[in-house]
C-alpha cells in the first residue's frame, strides 16, 4: 500500500487579469468588438503547482501560458503577486493498493474475475442497485440445477 500527498494553491485574483499573445513581443488581445480579453476575472482562482507557487512567490510574478476562454486561442496571462489577494493551499491524498493482480482462476488478465459474484457487487455498490447480483445468483441457481444428483439421475435414466 502506498500513500501519497500532492498540495497545490489556489490564487484568487483581486484584479482582472488580462490575456496577451505568445512570443517575445507580447501584445493584449482584443475580442470581435475591441475589448481586452480578460483572462481571469477579479475574484476568480486559479490552481497551480506547489513548484510553481514557490517560483512565483520567489520571483514576484509568473506568466502563464493557456487559451483564452471562449476562442481557445493559444494566450498567456502575466501577473504579480499584487494581483493576487488570496492563497489557499489545497492537499490531496491518495491511497493506493492492489485490488487485482493477475490471472483469476486460471482466466485470461481479469476477465474470471470481472464475471465473479464480487465484480458483480463492485458494480452494484457503484450504480447503487442489486441488478448484477441478482442476475449472478440467477444463473448459478441455474448452473446448480443442470448440474444436480436428480437430473444426473434422470439423464442416466433415459439411455
Amino acid at each position: 500500500m502506498t500513500n501519497n500527498q500532492t498540495k497545490t494553491y489556489l490564487l484568487t485574483f483581486n484584479v482582472n487579469i488580462y490575456a496577451e499573445t505568445r512570443g517575445n513581443q507580447p501584445e493584449p488581445m482584443y475580442d470581435f468588438n475591441g475589448n481586452a480579453v480578460i483572462q481571469y476575472m477579479k475574484g476568480e482562482t486559479l490552481e497551480i503547482s506547489e513548484e510553481s507557487f514557490i517560483k512565483f512567490i520567489e520571483y514576484g510574478g509568473m506568466i502563464n501560458n493557456t487559451t483564452t476562454p471562449h476562442t481557445g486561442e493559444p494566450c498567456r496571462a502575466h501577473f504579480t503577486t499584487k494581483c493576487v489577494d488570496k492563497v489557499s493551499e489545497k492537499t490531496v491524498w491518495m491511497q493506493i493498493q492492489n485490488y487485482l493482480n493477475g490471472t483469476y482462476e486460471d482466466t485470461e488478465g481479469i476477465s474470471g474475475w470481472a464475471s465473479s459474484f464480487q465484480a458483480a457487487r463492485k458494480i452494484d455498490e457503484h450504480n447503487g442497485d442489486s441488478y448484477r447480483q441478482d442476475t449472478w445468483l440467477k444463473n448459478q441457481k441455474e448452473e446448480e440445477v443442470q448440474c444436480s444428483k436428480e437430473l444426473d439421475m434422470e439423464m442416466a435414466n433415459e439411455y
